[in-house]
């Protein structure tokens, strides 16, 4: 059974993952880690999952949305790694 918090998680995460894109690309200079974007665009994949599984093949659709959002979690912290602290501390 699909719950209304599923579509609107879904469609919030996708209008996201397309601004913060939108906002990268035009960006001079590119601070946020890469690593994050494929979190972000893991994260959507797993919302949209979680919506199909309410129609077919749930088992499987339930295994891509856990495991896309595990895979989300580690480029996040992947790209946590990568950040240089700044050394303009005055």
């Amino acid at each position: 059974m699909i719950e209304p918090k599923e579509i609107v998680n879904m469609v919030a995460s996708m209008a996201f993952f397309i601004y913060l894109y939108h906002i990268y690309k035009n960006s001079p200079d590119k601070t946020l880690p890469q690593t994050w974007f494929w979190g972000l665009m893991l994260i959507t994949v797993s919302n949209i999952a979680t919506v199909i599984e309410g129609f077919i093949w749930g088992n499987f659709f339930n295994f891509i949305e856990h495991s896309s959002f595990t895979a989300a979690c580690l480029f996040f912290f992947i790209g946590a790694l990568h950040i240089k602290p700044s050394s303009n501390i005055e």
